[in-house]
């Protein structure tokens, strides 16, 4: 379950999470934890696209990550641990 977080104080110090299984959750990566990018990187990321960030979970093999968007939207991201590249992109669920 993610907690939420302010974006700054993500980007200083994040809570950790825990880890979430979901059988939904696109394939990400097979490397281990410790080559993932940190959840503060990811975050950053997401906001360089003009999306506030509210929650940065590790899922199975990608980070989940809860946004709302400019408009109010609420997202749902599937984005991968090493490239940052957004596998998935959803309305929140």
């Amino acid at each position: 379950m993610c907690k939420p977080f302010v974006a700054a104080a993500a980007l200083a110090l994040l809570v950790s999470s825990p880890v979430l299984a979901s059988s939904d959750a696109p394939k990400g990566t097979d490397a281990p934890r410790s080559e993932w990018m940190s959840k503060a990187k990811i975050a950053k990321l997401i906001m360089n696209r003009d999306l506030t960030v509210t929650c940065v979970a590790a899922e199975e093999s990608v980070y989940e990550v809860e946004a709302t968007a400019a408009n109010g939207n609420e997202l749902e991201l599937y984005v991968h641990p090493l490239s940052g590249e957004i596998l998935r992109q959803s309305p929140a669920k």
